[in-house]
């Protein structure tokens, strides 16, 4: 199983890193993604998120392509309080093969989607696993 490293892009100033600040907006702390079939992927995204609430919570995320074209999202239909970081997964997520590269995007329900997107490289997978966690 080969591991591809993936960058972290964020808004200048913001970093990519676990702290305070990135509490109050959902930050993505951990992406699996392993082809399952033919362009369809198994996808695991670990969110970390200062959750308050009904009111307040990471509620989604999302695979974009290079295009910006949605490819999938993934709802959350309650907080996640006492449960941090918390990991949601969708199944069979079709990735066109003209599709090298997606990015992996957070949102929650009062700051909307964060400025931090995950971009993973899918023309060097090997073995059909991609894996990127945020540096510690």
């Amino acid at each position: 199983m080969k591991r591809i490293s993936a960058v972290c892009l964020t808004t200048v100033g913001l970093g990519c890193m676990l702290g305070s600040a990135w509490a109050s907006v959902a930050t993505i702390v951990a992406v699996e993604m392993t082809e399952q079939a033919s362009q369809r992927w198994q996808i695991s995204v670990s969110l970390l998120h200062d959750d308050s609430g009904p009111d307040h919570y990471a509620d989604k995320w999302r695979v974009v392509d290079e295009r910006g074209q949605l490819l999938a999202e993934r709802t959350m239909l309650h907080p996640h309080v006492d449960e941090q970081p918390f990991t949601s997964s969708l199944e069979s997520v079709l990735i066109p093969k003209t599709s090298s590269v997606v990015y992996i995007e957070a949102h929650d329900t009062q700051s909307a989607w964060a400025p931090q997107r995950i971009e993973l490289d899918l023309s060097q997978t090997k073995q059909g696993y991609v894996q990127w966690e945020m540096p510690k």
